[in-house]
């Protein structure tokens, strides 16, 4: 029977990651627009092509990581008691996430990469791959997260849902990775400060580079411990480097996704590899 199993051919999944600013709602604490996760998983489920969802925390993770440190580690017991809380939180927004996947007829294989991944000194120390690529052979629809991450030295970090794009991207070989955030791409500076912000919608590794060095791109306004749209471009430039290309898109308009995921032409910032 594994024989079996392990002849079934890898298909190769797009990387989709759902933003917390777009999945939940930042002005409250643990709110989800569930709404726009409906509409979000009824676009994936239309395109038929295979993926893997990656959802970041929004308001259900990174207020308490911020106002706790945990992603600088744990010493008191309690960053030990909201190490659990941020746990359980993010296991009810991936149970939401999934459901609302699971109801348009397709079939999530919810993940807890704080029990796949664990971290030396905040890196990547150790990863159990073995379910997830089952998942993908076995035709699933695999659904990871942003996620408190217990580390041997520091004692806890944070694995956002944009590192995981990076370590997949890297490990998988996706022919297309797709960010959905609250905004229709990346602009020469934050479009929701500057009116005159101009949308960059065609972008090589030189321009990514070109546009960290100018620090014209920010953090995001709210509680986020990953650096918002500068943490996103630093990893994009390695999933770029991987072979994928990387799209970023508003998925506050209905249909976008659905759009770059059958490839037909949408507003957004597309960032080709070498």
């Amino acid at each position: 029977m594994l024989e079996i199993i392990e002849d079934i051919e890898l298909q190769t999944p797009i990387l989709i990651k759902l933003g917390g600013s777009v999945i939940t709602d930042k002005e409250h604490e643990f709110k989800a627009k569930e709404e726009t996760i409906k509409r979000l998983a009824d676009e994936i489920a239309a395109a038929k092509v295979p993926a893997i969802i990656i959802h970041g925390a929004g308001s259900y993770g990174h207020g308490i990581a911020k106002k706790y440190g945990l992603h600088f580690g744990m010493k008191e017991r309690t960053q030990f008691r909201m190490f659990s809380f941020l746990r359980i939180q993010m296991d009810e927004l991936r149970e939401i996430v999934s459901q609302a996947l699971f109801d348009v007829g397709l079939n999530p294989f919810p993940i807890q990469p704080s029990a796949i991944f664990t971290t030396l000194n905040g890196q990547v120390f150790h990863f159990e791959d073995h379910a997830l690529l089952q998942a993908i052979r076995m035709n699933f629809t695999p659904v990871l997260h942003g996620d408190a991450i217990l580390d041997y030295r520091k004692g806890s970090t944070i694995i956002s849902g944009d590192l995981l794009c990076e370590i997949l991207a890297k490990y998988i070989g996706p022919t297309k990775c797709v960010f959905v955030t609250d905004v229709e791409g990346i602009y020469t500076k934050d479009p929701k400060t500057y009116p005159d912000a101009e949308l960059l919608e065609h972008l090589k590794i030189s321009d990514v580079l070109r546009l960290l060095k100018s620090g014209n791109v920010g953090e995001s306004k709210y509680d986020d411990v990953t650096e918002g749209m500068r943490g996103k471009l630093k990893k994009i430039l390695p999933i770029i480097d991987s072979g994928s290309e990387v799209v970023v898109i508003n998925g506050n308009k209905d249909g976008a996704l659905y759009n770059v995921l059958i490839g037909a032409k949408e507003r957004g910032t597309y960032i080709y590899p070498k």
